[in-house]
């Protein structure tokens, strides 16, 4: 079959850019190897009224996020009210079993500040150093901004670019309630995809690209790729040519990370809406990488709904230890604040397992020391002929659904103007 574009990936960057192609009258073709769209958008229902995301879960910088008002469009709720849960200030701060005293959460709120200053202001633009050389893990604080940022950035800070960091916009985080993976769905209906079509060979054939999958062969001059930098790495697709050596030194420098969730919903009225919110629970004293650290989500409005996150090297241990190891976890964090009394009306749990999705290889993007300026590299078209786009390609908004948005246009803008070049 012979297409004007041929994507790869039919995430979030591959649909916003098929929608810009065909708003310009280019003729594209989805290929995606699962059986849904949306990428790392999925939504699952973990009792009759809640459902649960599994990936992308909040709109951040909700003050921009395209997605706010793709949203209304769809008649789906934004809860805005939330939107600033995650503010040091808003936290619901835990240490060994009882609510912090108000002097201990204002250091908290204090220390993060200063953190956020210290990383910020350091040698910008000259110096990507290790985010980790910012964290002083003697502080009583120290430990614990040590997991909040593994589960931001879905690697350990020892691990990340304090450049990456510094790109990022604070803004507000808006949860989906309906699910920001079934918004996602809704969405992208009205593009043809070509769902369980596995790519396995992209290769050059005089002026064409042959785009080779198990059931049959796609030709076209401009191909984009969306697919996860783990999927590249993993050399799932063959091309041939092989992609060029600044392309393959951006790819391993923007390895996938890992963040993992563990979803636990209780009987009704367990939780009151005074106790919805964000909390930070954790020992004394704590350490580097303590797994009795932990932070969850409590949503009691519309359901009765923890979610409790797992980031870095805690996210990936768990996850290889299995769904039980993964539940003992999370229902742990919620036992350190609520006791064990609330185990008695737990109905529901679901674990995520990223790091072995096939179609993905992990959360999403984290740029290594050094590496944050290889997410503008690894933007670059080859060739004028095989683009790029992905949350990994995106300097400020990686990691995120908006960021993938934005990218996907971004290369379909790219597309367009280069099949108008030519004629």
């Amino acid at each position: 079959m012979k297409m004007e574009v041929v994507i790869i990936g039919a995430g979030i960057a591959g649909i916003s850019a098929a929608k810009l192609l065909k708003g310009n009258g280019i003729d594209c073709v989805l290929l995606e190897a699962s059986n849904a769209i949306g990428g790392r958008a999925r939504s699952k229902k973990i009792s009759h009224n809640q459902w649960f995301d599994l990936g992308c879960s909040y709109l951040h910088e909700g003050h921009l996020n395209p997605f706010v008002g793709i949203a209304k469009d769809f008649n789906f709720l934004v809860d805005i009210k939330s939107g600033n849960m995650f503010q040091a200030k808003n936290t619901k701060l835990y240490e060994a079993h009882k609510k912090a005293p108000n002097y201990i959460l204002k250091k908290f709120i204090s220390a993060e500040l200063d953190l956020k200053i210290k990383m910020n202001s350091s040698n910008k633009g000259v110096l990507d150093q290790k985010a980790s050389e910012y964290i002083n893990l003697k502080s009583k604080f120290g430990p614990i901004f040590w997991h909040l940022l593994a589960n931001n950035n879905a690697a350990d800070p020892d691990q990340i670019s304090l450049a990456d960091i510094q790109a990022t916009k604070d803004g507000p985080d808006y949860p989906v309630p309906r699910g920001l993976g079934n918004l996602i769905q809704s969405w992208g209906a009205d593009i043809p995809v070509k769902l369980n079509t596995k790519v396995i060979e992209v290769t050059k054939s005089s002026d064409y690209y042959l785009i080779k999958t198990a059931n049959e062969t796609f030709t076209t001059k401009k191909v984009l790729v969306t697919v996860s930098t783990g999927i590249l790495a993993s050399s799932n697709i063959r091309f041939s040519p092989e992609m060029p050596d600044f392309k393959l030194e951006a790819i391993n420098n923007l390895p996938m990370g890992v963040l993992n969730k563990i979803g636990i919903s209780f009987e009704s009225n367990t939780f009151d809406d005074r106790q919805a919110g964000w909390y930070v629970t954790f020992p004394n004293p704590t350490k580097k990488n303590d797994c009795r650290i932990g932070s969850f989500e409590l949503c009691a409005s519309s359901s009765q709904t923890v979610t409790i996150f797992a980031g870095g090297k805690i996210g990936k241990s768990l996850e290889e230890k299995g769904v039980e190891e993964m539940y003992d976890y999370g229902l742990s964090k919620v036992q350190a604040v609520f006791g064990k009394q609330v185990v008695k009306k737990v109905e529901n749990s679901i674990t995520t397992s990223w790091s072995k999705d096939e179609f993905t290889l992990g959360s999403y993007s984290y740029a290594k020391p050094g590496g944050h300026h290889f997410r503008e590299i690894l933007s670059r078209p080859v060739n004028d002929e095989i683009f790029f786009a992905g949350e990994a390609t995106s300097s400020e908004h990686y990691g995120t659904c908006h960021g993938a948005y934005l990218s996907g246009v971004r290369a379909a803008k790219q597309i367009v103007f280069s099949i108008n070049c030519n004629r």
